[in-house]
Formats: structure tokens, C-alpha cells, sequence
């Protein structure tokens, strides 16, 4: 049995000074009379022979398999579900299989990148399920922990229809925007994901809302869109472009003149991008844009009146 010298004090009962610690039980005894003088389970003398042995196994709860309880008694199928999942974690978190050891930080940096982001739990949950995947799959193995967590974060928000973009999602992490899609399109490609398709109209609520423009500016932008998407002339092309330029161009329409600049600043899309796109909507609408902002005073867009 693991004792050891107190070095100090002295029995109550006897007076002895042969007062022994169990580090196994946690208890401090006389040796003379045997009375137990602490068993309060803290040792006083540091770290255990199991703690300083090298390569020591850790000390640690196990969630056995079973269907009753510490009493013997059945415990329900709720019940039963629950530890299942439980105990599956653990053995996950435990890393006991090598490929399981990196899970931990993996799903730690999805929820840090979900808290920068501002993201939803139903993006973060969608998140890990997808790592799961990916590991079970191998995936994982040989790759940045990095680069696979952020593309993860894409798939994720586009499976929950809460788009951003890749210069979003490098921004936050600090990531190679090149490298960050390439390793998106592996990990959709290995998973045989099916994303549903992403249009410009979700991403101008945000993006109105980061400009701080109006409710009425949005809705005007929706419009732009509405009338020069009609026949799919943008298909294949970035939809959150489209969606800056529909601002762009509707914040002159309601009087709330954003520069190009400050869409850009806001919205992560390129100056050039913003003025290519104003080309083409004014040449899908059949109406010409000047070289400056679009006249707050148009009456319309498209050659037809815009709904009030």
C-alpha cells in the first residue's frame, strides 16, 4: 500500500508521532493506535506514483456499457441513448485511435471561428457533424487543421443557408483565400456534399445591414436583382457581386449614396467587380450608368418604373 511519513503532528489518542498518509485512500492514520485523523481524499504530499511514473496510464472515469444503474436498478431507453452518445464521445475525445487524437482542437477551432464570425449553433453543430464525416472518411489525415476547419465553416454555412463568402471566412482566420478554396472543393468533392445553390439575395440583407442602409434600400436592391437576374444572364458568376452592385446602385435610387469604396470596405467585393457589375445590369436592363454614383433622382431602372 502506497504510505508515507507526515513528517509532523501528533495523534490526539495516543500522542504518537508515527502518523502515516494512504495516498490510495486518502486517508492519514496513526500507525500506533489506528485512528484515522483526516479522510478528506486530498493529499497533501503532491503528485502519486501513478502521476510521476513515465508514460503512466491517466487516472480517469470510463462510462461502462450496461442498462442499470450504480443500485442494480434498469434504467430507461431515454437514458440509455443518452450514455450511448455520451460514452461514444468519450471514447472520441480520449483519443484513443491516433486519427481521433487531433478532435479536440479541430471542433475547438470550428467553435472559435463560429464566435468570430458570429455565426448560428445550427452552423457550429452542422460543422462538426461534417468533421466527423471527414474523419471517418480520412480525410483529415495529412492536412491542415487550419484549412479544413474554415472549409468547413463554408460548407456549413451554405448547408444552413447562412452564406459567407471565401474572403469572409479568409479574413477571419487568416488564411490563404487561394488555399482556402482549393481545400474547399476537395473536401465537397471527397464528401459528395450537395450544396443548394447560393443567389444574390442572401447576402444583402447582411451586407445592407453592415452599410447601415434602410429597409427600403434593401428592398430596392432585391428589385435590382430580381429584374436583371430574370433570365439567369448572371448564372455562373459570384453572387455576392451582384449583390454589392444591386446596393450600390439602390443606395443612389433612396437617397443613401454609398461609395464604391465603402462597399468594398463592408462587403469584401473589389471596386472593379462593383463597376463591372453596374455594366451589366445597365446593359440586361437597358438602362446606361454614368461613370459617378447612379442618380439618386432616377425615376427608374430596367426602362420601367420600380414598384413602390
Amino acid at each position: 500500500m502506497p504510505v508515507s511519513n507526515m513528517g509532523s503532528g501528533t495523534c490526539p489518542e495516543c500522542r504518537s508521532e508515527n502518523i502515516r498518509e494512504d495516498q490510495i485512500r486518502g486517508e492519514v492514520v496513526c500507525e500506533d493506535c489506528g485512528m484515522v485523523l483526516s479522510d478528506s481524499g486530498i493529499s497533501s504530499l503532491g503528485p502519486t506514483i501513478l502521476e510521476r511514473g513515465r508514460g503512466a496510464e491517466r487516472l480517469h472515469t470510463e462510462i461502462s456499457p450496461g442498462d442499470r444503474d450504480h443500485y442494480g436498478r434498469p434504467v430507461s431507453l431515454a437514458t440509455r441513448s443518452q450514455m450511448f452518445r455520451i460514452r461514444k464521445w468519450q471514447r472520441r475525445m480520449s483519443g484513443y485511435r491516433s486519427p481521433h487524437r487531433n478532435m479536440r482542437s479541430a471542433l475547438g477551432e470550428i467553435d472559435r471561428i463560429c464566435q468570430v464570425m458570429d455565426l448560428t449553433s445550427t452552423v457550429k453543430d452542422t460543422g462538426h457533424d461534417l468533421y466527423i464525416d471527414a474523419l471517418d472518411k480520412g480525410f483529415t489525415l495529412g492536412r491542415s487543421m487550419d484549412l479544413l476547419s474554415a472549409a468547413i465553416i463554408y460548407c456549413s454555412c451554405r448547408i444552413c443557408r447562412q452564406p459567407r463568402t471565401l474572403n469572409e471566412i479568409a479574413s477571419a482566420t487568416g488564411l490563404d483565400r487561394r488555399q482556402l478554396g482549393r481545400m474547399e472543393m476537395r473536401l465537397i468533392r471527397e464528401l459528395s456534399l450537395q450544396l443548394p445553390p447560393v443567389g444574390p439575395a442572401e447576402f444583402v440583407d447582411r451586407f445592407c445591414s453592415r452599410l447601415q442602409l434602410s429597409v427600403e434600400t434593401s428592398r430596392r436592391a432585391m428589385l435590382i436583382i430580381e429584374d436583371a437576374d430574370a433570365e439567369k444572364n448572371f448564372a455562373g458568376k459570384d453572387p455576392s457581386g451582384l449583390a454589392a452592385a444591386a446596393i450600390y446602385l439602390a443606395s443612389g435610387l433612396t437617397g443613401q449614396t454609398r461609395t464604391q469604396s465603402e462597399v468594398e470596405e463592408y462587403t469584401g467585393i473589389t471596386q472593379v467587380t462593383i463597376r463591372k457589375r453596374c455594366r451589366e445590369i445597365a446593359r440586361f436592363c437597358g438602362t446606361s450608368l454614368s461613370s459617378g454614383a447612379f442618380p439618386p433622382s432616377s425615376p427608374s431602372l430596367c426602362g420601367s418604373p420600380l414598384r413602390p
